[in-house]
This record gives C-alpha cells, structure tokens and sequence, in this order.
C-alpha cells in the first residue's frame, strides 16, 4: 500500500493505528478485485466512501480519482481537488494530488510545487516526469522519474513513468527495460503491463504483446483496460476488425469511457464502418460536447470518407478546444491540402511544427507544403532538419536527397540516399532513385547497374529498369 504519513495529507488526518491500517488495505483490495471483475460502478461507489473516511491514503485518494475519471466525472474531481489545494497551499500531497486533474504547464507548476515542499515526495516526482513529458521536455521528465527511482528504487510507478518517457524520446530498449522492471516489482501491476504490450507491438513484437494482455485478462477479466490495450496492439498490426471488436468489448464493461468510445470509431472507420463509427462518436459527444478527442476522430473519419470541408469542421473543433495540440493542426493541414487549399494547409503545418519542434512527421508535411509551392531552398532546409532531428529515419534522407537531385546536386543526393538506404534496403523505389542520378547525372554506369539489379532482386515491378540494365551492359 502507498502510504505517506509522515506528510501532512490533504486533511491533516494523523496516521491510521496498525489494525485500522489493516482494515484499509484490505477495503482497497477488494474494491481492486471489484475493479478487475468488470464492477466499477460498484468499486467507486465503495472508493467514494473509503475515501471519506479515510482522507489520508494517498493510495485510496489517487484510486478514487482515476476511477472518476473514467465514469466520466473530470470537472467533479477538478473541482474537488482544487478546493482542497487552495486551502492547503502548503500541503504537498493535496499539491500533488490537483496536479494529477490537471495537465499541461498547469500540472508541471503544481507537481514541482509538490516536490519543492517535499523533495523526498517519490509520486510527486513521477507525477512531475509524466507531466514534463507531454510538454515534449524529455531530459527534464527522465530527470525527475530517475530522482523518483533514487528516492524508492522499488517503487513500481516511477520504473514505468521513466519507461514512459524513454518510449516517447526514441529509446525504445530502454524503454522495454523499465517496463519489465516495473513488471518484475510487481507482475501483476497492469499500466506496465499495458505499455510493454503496446510498446512490443510497436517494435514489430506484436504477438508477445497480446500474450502479455491474455494473462492480463485472467488476473482482471473485468477490466476494461485489458480489452483497451489489446484493440491498440491489433491495430498496430493492421488488425483493424478484430481491434474494434476488443474495442466493443471494453465499451460493454465502460459504456462513459469517452476515449475508449473514441478508439472504438476510430477503428470502424479505417474499416469503413462509417455509420458504426457514427454511433460510437456520437455517444461520445453526447457525454462530453467538448471533448476535443471525439471532435478529430470525427476529422478522421470524414478524411478517411475523403470529406475533406467535414474534416476541416471537425478539427478545427478539436483544435480550438485543444489549441496545444499540434497533431489537430497536422490534420487541419492535411484536410485543406485534400480540398486543394495548399497556401492554408502550408499554415496549418508550420503551426503544427512550431507547436511540436520534434516531430519528424509534421516537419516532412511542412517541407513537402514548402516544395509544392516551389519554395525548395526552404524545404531543403526543412528535410535537413529532419535528417539531424531523426538520423535513423529514412524519410528525412529520401526527401533531402531527392530535391538536392533536383536541384542537380547528384553528389549531396547520393550521399543523402546512400545513408536512407542503409536504413531501408528494401525500399524498391529508393534503389530507382539512386540508379537513375548514377546513370544520369554522375554517369556512373556500373553503380547505375548495381542498383537496378537489386532493385530486380527484391522484386521490383517496373519493366523498364530490365530494359535500362541492359542498355547499360551493350554500352559497356
């Protein structure tokens, strides 16, 4: 059990005498159970009571407020805690614990001030990496989940929230390797579990993924979350049907789940379930008529219906109500450019870029905006930025090679392709590229004829490089 009685909690209650501390710990382990058996409506009506009762777990009081959140009841929360906040500016748990109802630089200002009333407060300082990472401030979130570990080495949460952070900065292995840490603590701790099985999946590890979400399910078969994590990992492996089917089942066991409705129409629309998808967002909507999420999946799906003035509607929604959010501004790129308004897309994209600087994949939009136009020495600046942002990406080194060719810089663009073929040596149209600037411009048969042969021998279709070896080959 998570306890800090040595800190003044949200109520200044004292610390609980042992038999009661007992009686406690087991009150949240049957509303845990409850939880797992699928009966959340029961287990918070349990919570909201312990809780009342109990004011000073920490344990009890971070439980009560993720399961507000997922009956839907943020504001209810926010409100709460921001009171108990407000009276008690010294208190670093009831600090802590608004922090954890808000997010953006709100949240970083009341987890620092947690940690700089208590430095030794462990949750604090995950709460702190957590909050610090989805501002994009990596060095600084794996500081703060590493002070985490020195503080308690064994504590579960900060393994994980540095596993987090470690995920979302690039390093995937070692991101893998908190994760299972976390899990060796505790093997039945599910938000590791459930981040090591999507993380699996994104390292092409997808069926380890759903292994570890199967035991998940026998030890909490009720748990929605389960059936949320597994739709993840099925459709990151172009699973798309069978994850909207985990989708409906995590819906079934938390129908006011508003992002697992927003997953569910997502999925039905890369099927083109179009009015499956309709109904799921539609409910989403109805909980919550501001909830940015629920708005861009509705772009995404008019996008994917190629409804590019739908798309536009939808997430310029998202976007006002989320303005931080660079991926609504992506989209909002993406839709203008599908209607054929390039100059507003070329907007959309810079903004999306300014609002997240490491984004490889809106810097590309950018630059290939930048390009459409004819402002090449713009988006060659761009592609180079990505090429130092993202050296292990193909793409940067296509695109910053491709338009050095066309700009007739064949050395620059060799060098620049040679480097994203080292990454992708099985991409056919990268080695038909580079044959092409041998040939042509650096009038470098053999090496013309080495690509092209290789480009044969992995399969590429296009007949006429047949043609052009041969060609080659007579004029030797």
């Amino acid at each position: 059990m998570l306890r800090v009685s040595h800190l003044i909690l949200i109520t200044s209650a004292l610390a609980l005498p042992a038999r009661a501390d007992d009686v406690l710990s087991a009150s949240l382990g049957d509303i845990r159970q409850r939880i797992r058996d699928g009966q959340q409506t029961q287990a918070l009506e349990l919570l909201e009571a312990l809780v009342a009762e109990n004011p000073g777990s920490l344990e009890a009081q971070m439980l009560f407020q993720d399961l507000m959140r997922g009956a839907n009841r943020q504001q209810e929360i926010g409100a709460r805690y921001a009171e108990a906040a407000n009276a008690r500016p010294e208190d670093p748990v009831a600090r802590f614990l608004h922090a954890r109802t808000l997010r953006g630089p709100r949240a970083v200002a009341e987890f620092t001030a947690a940690t700089t009333l208590n430095p030794q407060f462990a949750h604090a300082w995950v709460g702190l990496a957590r909050a610090l990472e989805a501002e994009g401030k990596f060095p600084e979130a794996e500081a703060a989940a590493r002070r985490a570990l020195a503080i308690d080495p064994n504590l579960r949460e900060a393994h994980d929230a540095l596993g987090w952070v470690l995920e979302h900065s690039g390093n995937h292995a070692g991101a893998e390797e908190s994760y299972r840490a976390a899990l060796a603590i505790d093997d039945a701790y599910l938000p590791a579990c459930f981040n090591l099985a999507v993380l699996l999946a994104r390292r092409d590890k997808g069926g380890e993924g759903l292994s570890l979400l199967r035991k998940a399910r026998k030890t909490a078969p009720g748990d929605p979350q389960t059936f949320v994590h597994e739709g993840l990992v099925l459709g990151m492996m172009g699973r798309a049907k069978d994850a909207a089917k985990a989708y409906e089942k995590a819906v079934a066991l938390a129908p006011k789940d508003l992002l697992v409705l927003v997953l569910l129409g997502e999925s039905y629309a890369e099927v083109a379930e179009w009015a499956l998808a309709k109904r799921a967002l539609d409910a989403a909507l109805a909980l919550d008529p501001k909830h940015a999420p629920a708005h861009a999946a509705r772009g995404y799906s008019a996008l994917l219906q190629g409804l590019p003035d739908a798309a536009i509607t939808a997430y310029s929604a998202a976007s006002k109500l989320r303005p931080a959010n660079a991926s609504y501004l992506y989209y909002l790129g993406l839709a203008c450019e599908r209607k054929g308004d390039h100059r507003q897309a070329l907007v959309h994209y810079k903004s999306a870029c300014d609002k997240d600087p490491r984004s490889a994949v809106y810097r590309l939009a950018y630059g290939s905006a930048l390009e459409a136009r004819g402002r090449t020495k713009e988006a060659l600046a761009v592609y180079k930025e990505v090429t130092v942002l993202e050296p292990e990406n193909p793409d940067g080194w296509i695109r910053y090679g491709d338009l050095n060719s066309q700009l007739r810089k064949p050395k620059v663009a060799v060098e620049a392709l040679l480097k994203a073929k080292a990454l992708d040596p099985k991409n056919l149209g990268l080695l038909k590229m580079l044959g092409i600037i041998y040939e042509t411009d650096l009038n470098d048969p053999t090496a013309a004829i080495e690509c092209y042969q290789e480009y044969v021998a992995q399969g590429g279709t296009d007949k006429r490089v047949a043609d052009w070896i041969e060609q080659l080959q007579g004029g030797k």
